[in-house]
Parts: C-alpha cells; sequence; structure tokens
C-alpha cells in the first residue's frame, strides 16, 4: 500500500474538490487555496485542454498546487487511451486514478500499470436512474475489488430514505476496505453529510460548476463536515505534514 493509501486509510475522509469550469488552472488553485484534500480533473470534462502536453501539464500541477491530484475516466473508452506508455507517465503525477467499472476492459495491464507507476486504482459505478438492490451493489463491489482496486465508489441517483439506507449498508459490508459510497439527485447531499459515519473514505464537493446532481459547493461542504466532525480538522493536519504526492 502506497503513502497515498496508508493516510487516507488512517485519516479519512478525504474532501475532494470536483473541477469544472473554464479555467482548470484558476481551478486548482482555488482547490489548493480552499485546502482541499484532494482534486479531481475528469477527462471526460478536461480532454480538450490535455490534447497536447498531457504529461507536461500534469507534473507543472503537481509541482505547483502540490495537492494528491484524482484523474477520472466517465464513459466510453476513456480518452486518452490509458494503456499507451505516455499517458501511463503523465497519469504518474496523480496520486489516484479512477475509472469506471466494465468487466471489457483491460483490468490486468491496468492494474499492472497503475502498480508500475504508484498510482493507487478506484474502480467506480454509477448509475444515473436508480439504486440497485444491496444484493445488485455488492456483486458490483466485490467484482471490483477482484479486479484489485484499491478503493471502490459507488455513485447512485436516490430517491427516496430507503435508497440512503441501501448505500450506507453496502459501506457497512465494506467498511473494512477503503470504498466510498454516495447519492446522486435531491436527497445526495444528505449521503454525503452522512457517509463518514459509515467510513465513507471519499467525499466530493465542486469548484465553479457541479459535476454530479447533490454535490454542494466545496467550501459548503468543508464548514458543514468541520461542524458535524470535529475531528476532521486535527486529523487533516496530522495527514497534511507528511502527505506523499
Amino acid at each position: 500500500m502506497n503513502s497515498f493509501l496508508k493516510d487516507l486509510e488512517k485519516t479519512g475522509p478525504f474532501l475532494v474538490a470536483s473541477l469544472d469550469g473554464d479555467d482548470l488552472p484558476f481551478l486548482l488553485e482555488e482547490a489548493r487555496t480552499a485546502r482541499a484534500d484532494m482534486a479531481e480533473i475528469r477527462m471526460d470534462l478536461w480532454s480538450n485542454f490535455f490534447r497536447e502536453d498531457w504529461a507536461v501539464k500534469m507534473a507543472r500541477f503537481k509541482e505547483k498546487i502540490r495537492l494528491p491530484l484524482l484523474v477520472s475516466f466517465r464513459g466510453g473508452k476513456p480518452f486518452p487511451p490509458w494503456w499507451l506508455p505516455v499517458h501511463w507517465k503523465a497519469l504518474s503525477a496523480a496520486s489516484l486514478i479512477d475509472v469506471e467499472w466494465n468487466a471489457a476492459y483491460p483490468w490486468r495491464e491496468i492494474t499492472k500499470q497503475a502498480r508500475d507507476h504508484k498510482v493507487a486504482l478506484m474502480i467506480s459505478h454509477h448509475d444515473y436512474q436508480k439504486t440497485p438492490s444491496l444484493r445488485e451493489l455488492t456483486k458490483i463491489v466485490k467484482k471490483a475489488y477482484g479486479k484489485k482496486a484499491d478503493i471502490v465508489k459507488i455513485a447512485t441517483r436516490v430517491q427516496n430514505e430507503s435508497d440512503v439506507r441501501t448505500l450506507f449498508e453496502l459501506n457497512n459490508l465494506f467498511g473494512k476496505r477503503l470504498i466510498t459510497v454516495m447519492g446522486m439527485g435531491p436527497l445526495g447531499a444528505l449521503s454525503r453529510f452522512v457517509a463518514p459515519l459509515f467510513n465513507s473514505c471519499l467525499v466530493y464537493g465542486y469548484i465553479g460548476t457541479p459535476t454530479a446532481s447533490g454535490q454542494l459547493p466545496f467550501r459548503d461542504l468543508q464548514e458543514r463536515m468541520r461542524a458535524f466532525y470535529p475531528r476532521y480538522d486535527s486529523l487533516f493536519q496530522e495527514r497534511s505534514s507528511r502527505l506523499v504526492l
């Protein structure tokens, strides 16, 4: 387990600033100023920005922002194709990559490259229509861990309180592993506030414009987390003094 994962396991949850807007360098600086635990760069939103000189840009962000970077891929084949050596070199500037679950993906190669480049791997599943049953979600989580995921992320549309409870039951089932669950939709914010009680390791807020239904502005999320979880600040100080980017 690399140092990033050790810190996440010991001092989580991490508050993730998900970035969307017109100016990625500005948004990353906003995340740094806000003292986010991690900044998320989604390649479905920023692929055009990284079309040229991706490795150079990623290395520059790592050096300047000095925040752990999460690079996420959503929908279809991720852009750029993450199995090419030049792209893995660029991803080595990240602490964590998030690849959407798809049984057809070359997981053995993805896992090998992630290990070789010392990047943690999160496998995620999103259901934008509903919250599947606990049994269905459990199967997905087990498949993701079976592909050597360091972290599993489950995000579903929650339509009622029962859906929220399903997500937290899932979180409880795998509470000894690194897992994060969250709801999308009107009750999404509720699920994000409660998630740390069930050892959900990542909580997302947005800087710029929302990247998912139910997300809160990052600073609002941070203020409420500090109010609801007084230990958050002390844990932040503990990990920020030694976090290896």
